[in-house]
């Protein structure tokens, strides 16, 4: 084929095609014939173009003609030549397309922070890593460097991200710049006596995210992921027919609000820099209403160490007490004209959608913890009965 070579892999419903080369006008009515004799129009193909350093308007046809044919289509390993061809031309916007990964090693990085879904790495002065441990699927990374773009577009304070790398050591991550920072906890590790300073810097920072304006932003819809939640556990049978009718009588009474939601708002996930506060882990970014905020701080504060005594000294390195301040503290800043009674009932609610949560989340990620999911279907039917509404 003139200085072109492909070889043909089918995984399941994809079809890839490994093509080496160049791809000119002397080959690429072979490459299109031998193409569309092994595709059909409901076929998942691929173009792997790692071995290709040149393509031309010709071979560019071909891509068009195959996208517009099958039923699912992208070209992936493009080198940073072959990718800029394709973002002058204007392909890159109607073609899904991804470059070729760069490879890095963690080994004597600093690990500067852990959460439930990666590990942080410090790479240099301006850059860290964040390295997936749990659904670290590609699909997964790009959401959520995607959603981090669009937080920086909203004007929010975070880190900037910039690549998605292979990981020397197994697995992929993503790459933001941020400067040489600290993490919130431990900051509070260090200087415990700034408590109630650093309490406020925190609620000053959610306070931004959630009055941010979001018009004319295409955020995931916070309401609609809870019934994804719930469609997991009725498939596992987590909750029995009733409570599950239940709980979506309860999902349906939440108000549809335009807040902006961080999902997972808590002090590990806050870096300071001197006096700027900055957010990472923008993988739960959404719109809804608070209780979607306030049930994801109240299970990282509260809702763990009740299930497992010792859980914020080793997930936060500060005591359970501390965590109950900085939870109260915050959530009475956010009703700070509320009765005691009332604040009890939005607890209740909050407490219920927060199991609710914990039970698809351990179900999904952990289903051997039975403590945990034991625990959180206990609290659900514990207030199932008592609520009518989850509106805060």
């Amino acid at each position: 084929m003139n200085d072109l070579k492909i070889n043909k892999l089918i995984n399941e419903d994809n079809i890839t095609f490994i093509i080496q080369g160049r791809i000119d006008s002397n080959n690429s009515n072979d490459l299109s014939e031998y193409v569309f004799a092994n595709i059909n129009e409901n076929s998942n193909v691929v173009f792997d173009f790692e071995k290709i350093y040149y393509i031309s308007s010709a071979g560019l046809r071909i891509v068009l003609k195959t996208q517009k044919f099958v039923k699912d289509f992208k070209v992936i390993n493009l080198s940073s030549d072959v990718y800029e061809i394709f973002e002058m031309t204007g392909f890159s916007e109607i073609i899904k397309i991804s470059k070729i990964m760069r490879e890095i090693s963690i080994e004597g990085k600093t690990l500067i922070g852990e959460g439930f879904m990666g590990k942080v790495y410090r790479l240099d002065p301006e850059t860290i890593i964040k390295v997936y441990i749990r659904n670290g699927s590609l699909e997964e990374i790009n959401r959520e460097v995607s959603l981090c773009k669009k937080a920086l577009i909203l004007g929010l304070p975070t880190a900037i991200p910039f690549d998605i790398v292979k990981v020397k050591e197994g697995g992929y991550g993503s790459i933001f710049e941020l400067l040489d920072s600290v993490p919130l906890n431990k900051l509070l590790t260090a200087n415990p006596d700034k408590l109630d300073f650093y309490i406020s810097k925190s609620i000053n920072l959610l306070k931004q995210i959630n009055s941010t304006d979001i018009s004319n932003q295409d955020l995931p819809k916070k309401k609609d992921t809870a019934k994804e939640w719930l469609d997991y556990l009725a498939k596992y049978a987590i909750f029995d027919e009733k409570t599950l009718q239940k709980l979506n009588i309860l999902i349906d009474s939440i108000p549809d609000t335009n807040m902006l939601i961080h999902g997972d708002f808590h002090i590990k996930n806050i870096m300071v820099r001197d006096d700027e506060y900055l957010l990472i882990d923008m993988d739960t970014l959404g719109v809804g209403h608070p209780i979607f905020e306030i049930s994801a701080f109240y299970l990282s504060y509260i809702g763990y160490p009740a299930i497992e005594p010792g859980n914020t000294d080793k997930f936060f390195g500060v005591n359970e007490l501390t965590c109950k301040k900085i939870f109260d503290d915050t959530f009475n800043s956010i009703y700070p004209n509320k009765s005691q009674k009332e604040k009890d009932d939005i607890m209740n609610k909050v407490i219920l959608f927060s199991y609710m949560w914990l039970a698809y989340k351990t179900q999904y990620f952990e289903p051997n913890n039975l403590t945990r999911l034991n625990h959180a279907k206990e609290q659900v039917y514990k207030l199932i009965d008592k609520l009518d509404t989850l509106a805060l």
